[in-house]
């Protein structure tokens, strides 16, 4: 038992090529009682001995294993946190529920997300929104108009960009958005800008 390696891969080859969680220092024998953390993403768990004697090789008696993690898509103290949707391969590190591999820029603007979170740090590619720009804005195919016209066009509200703003002034304010068709509306999400003119 003394030496052994333990690995997480991907692989089942032998000897392991993957990440190695832990190596016993040798000489002499471990405690029989071992807590070993590792934080890795793998298939495959392997205990790896090839130490011993040269005639008989190592002599190892398992008694009982146990592997702590959670499944790819969940994270947390008790796995019920799901990994952000736009993690790649929706793979996160149980700990913090961080992007392991990074996350998809599909639909961000400049390909730009927080490899820790997937949210889309500079904004949605043109007729996305949300924070991974997973969901489709059907404001962005509408027409907009404000009354009266102001000094910034109606139409920098709908442009998918979230800097720049429409701006006008008056006694009563409308904003219209002529969605074109009718359409199931689920939700709005709007920001307002500074209210100085």
């Amino acid at each position: 038992m003394d030496g052994f390696k333990l690995y997480v891969t991907n692989t089942s080859t032998i000897p392991p090529a993957g990440y190695l969680c832990y190596e016993d220092p040798d000489p002499g024998l471990p405690n029989i009682t071992q807590t070993i953390p590792c934080n890795q993403l793998g298939k495959y768990v392997i205990y790896y001995d090839d130490k011993g004697d040269q005639n008989n090789g190592p002599i190892v008696e398992l008694c009982y294993v146990v592997i702590n993690g959670c499944s790819k898509t969940r994270w947390g103290s008790n796995c019920v946190e799901f990994c952000a949707a736009k993690c790649i391969e929706q793979n996160c590190f149980p700990a913090n529920g961080s992007c392991v591999w990074g996350c998809n820029p599909e639909n961000c603007r400049n390909d730009n997300c927080d490899k820790d979170t997937a949210v889309c740090t500079v904004g949605c590619k043109e007729k996305r929104t949300g924070i991974y720009c997973n969901q489709y804005n059907i404001a962005s195919d509408g027409l907009v108009w404000q009354d009266p016209i102001g000094i910034k066009q109606a139409n920098r509200a709908n442009d998918g960009i979230k800097t720049t703003c429409s701006k006008t002034k008056g006694p009563s304010i409308t904003f219209h958005v002529d969605l074109k068709e009718k359409s199931i509306v689920t939700g709005m999400y709007i920001i307002l800008g500074g209210m100085s003119l």
